[in-house]
């Protein structure tokens, strides 16, 4: 762990997201922005939507953190760091996992506040489900079957024992 703590950048820090191709060869890796910024702080997970845009969950604490999108130049397209009315104050961001459907709708799980962020493939919000109104809490993970189901793994409560639940959702594009 570098001096300062997880999350501080330093000069020595590699904060960066690499493509491979299928040949196991390395095909552009994106760490700093146009203006020589760093893009992330912890890159924690990744996936592509349709048009092969790059979109990262960059965790900036514990409990904060948002969505950066880049496009196949690796150009910033948009970030998305919570909406307002559920991640204000103390309650802030906290995206675990992302998936993107068919139609590039991208879907984030927001863990702390039980909440699904549906975005546009633009990064404008579609809507912000509360999922705890479906007894979905501390939704953690995401994936999307070929019929088009998403699949919501959550964890426990802190400080309970593991009981870990797995929802099906479903959902209109």
């Amino acid at each position: 762990m570098e001096k300062g703590g997880f999350y501080n950048l330093t000069d020595k820090s590699y904060r960066e997201v690499i493509i491979f191709g299928m040949n196991g060869k390395q095909k552009h890796s994106y760490e700093y922005d146009e203006d020589k910024q760093r893009l992330y702080t912890i890159p924690c997970r990744i996936t592509s939507n349709v048009h092969s845009d790059i979109l990262v969950i960059d965790s900036k604490s514990d409990y904060d953190g948002r969505v950066v999108v880049l496009d196949r130049k690796g150009q910033v397209k948009w970030t998305y760091q919570g909406y307002p009315q559920v991640n204000s104050g103390y309650n802030l961001f906290c995206p675990s996992d992302i998936v993107t459907t068919s139609v590039g709708h991208v879907i984030v799980s927001d863990t702390h506040r039980h909440v699904l962020h549906v975005l546009s493939e633009q990064g404008a919000l579609l809507t912000c489900k509360v999922m705890a109104d479906q007894g979905i809490i501390y939704p953690m993970s995401l994936d999307i079957d070929i019929t088009g189901q998403l699949w919501v793994g959550c964890s426990s409560k802190e400080g309970e024992s593991c009981d870990a639940k797995l929802h099906i959702v479903k959902f209109s594009s």
